[in-house]
């Protein structure tokens, strides 16, 4: 089956078994065919939207982020057939009242209620086959290659094989929507790869045949590389992968080696460093459109300095400048 060039994957409309094979192929064939003539990018500045007089469809890929797309879904009573030839992980939003979904795969038979998660693995098709009525839910699309780097860094001996599709679990919910909560907001990318392999984890673990191979204690030099290494670029956007090299542990276990030690995870220490920075600068009366520490844009400044301070970059140079003004 040919995949769709934006997504590597096909979206085909459930149809009632009325008609004839061969004239299901044909119109098989001429979805397929309307799939390709979508644009191959997309991005957060150009949704691919659906226009439907009930649902909202968006499809978007991060930027920094290459071979993750998303697709976010509001008041759906689609019943949808997808391929994938990705890792999806959908996970259906808390409602006020309970709602279902009832869908196929593997042969086997599913229903997950709101605040669950579907999973499934590359080349395979999932079928919904019911709803409890429209709701709304987001996909993560995974390339391997994500999977990939561990496998050749010899923490995992192969791509992750599922034994569950369907997860109620509360903790691996919340790690979900902090994950898409990260990739909505203007965040550093250490952020959203620390996100995303912890949902990578909390699938392999829980719900897969594969289990992550890491050493139960860390080499005491190993956090003092990462803190002098996030030190000397703390402006810059770090790779997971790359503090997790330097530091010579597993990218999954990075948080902990922080946590232990320090009681925060690499990216808010990351953050207090570039707060710290900004601080010196608006101490030393620097307009705030002119400080420049590593964040996304002035918003993204002003949202983790008031996190880390209790006020915000203005409010802090105005209590600055009065406190350093002569008494009379």
């Amino acid at each position: 089956m040919e995949c769709s060039p934006q997504g590597k994957h096909s979206i085909l409309p459930s149809k009632k078994n009325t008609e004839s094979r061969c004239g299901l192929l044909q119109k098989f064939d001429l979805w397929v065919g309307s799939i390709q003539e979508r644009p191959a990018q997309r991005d957060l500045g150009a949704p691919l939207t659906e226009k439907t007089t009930e649902e909202k469809v968006r499809w978007w890929r991060p930027a920094d982020l290459p071979g993750v797309e998303i697709l976010e879904v509001e008041n759906s009573s689609r019943l949808w057939t997808v391929y994938h030839d990705t890792y999806a992980l959908c996970q259906l939003w808390n409602a006020r009242d309970e709602n279902f979904t009832q869908w196929r795969y593997r042969g086997r038979k599913l229903t997950t209620t709101s605040g669950g998660i579907m999973m499934t693995e590359p080349g395979e098709v999932h079928v919904t086959e019911r709803l409890g009525r429209a709701g709304d839910f987001w996909v993560i699309m995974l390339d391997s290659s994500w999977f990939s780097k561990l496998q050749t860094r010899g923490f995992i001996r192969g791509l992750p094989r599922l034994t569950g599709f369907d997860a109620s679990c509360p903790q691996f919910f919340l790690a979900m929507q902090t994950l898409y909560q990260a990739l909505k907001i203007p965040t550093s990318r250490l952020e959203k790869e620390t996100r995303l392999l912890e949902v990578m984890r909390m699938m392999m673990e829980g719900y897969g045949e594969e289990r992550l191979h890491v050493p139960k204690d860390f080499p005491s030099k190993s956090l003092a590389v990462a803190i002098d290494y996030l030190r000397a670029h703390f402006t810059e956007e770090i790779p997971l992968d790359t503090l997790a090299a330097e530091a010579k542990v597993h990218p999954c276990y990075l948080d902990r080696l922080f946590k232990a030690h320090l009681g925060i995870p690499p990216r808010r220490y990351q953050a207090a460093l570039r707060v710290a920075e900004a601080s010196k600068d608006l101490a030393r009366g620097l307009p705030l459109n002119l400080i420049d520490v590593g964040f996304c844009n002035q918003s993204h400044l002003t949202r983790v300095f008031k996190q880390v301070t209790g006020m915000t970059p203005a409010r802090y140079q105005r209590s600055i400048r009065c406190e350093s003004l002569p008494r009379t």
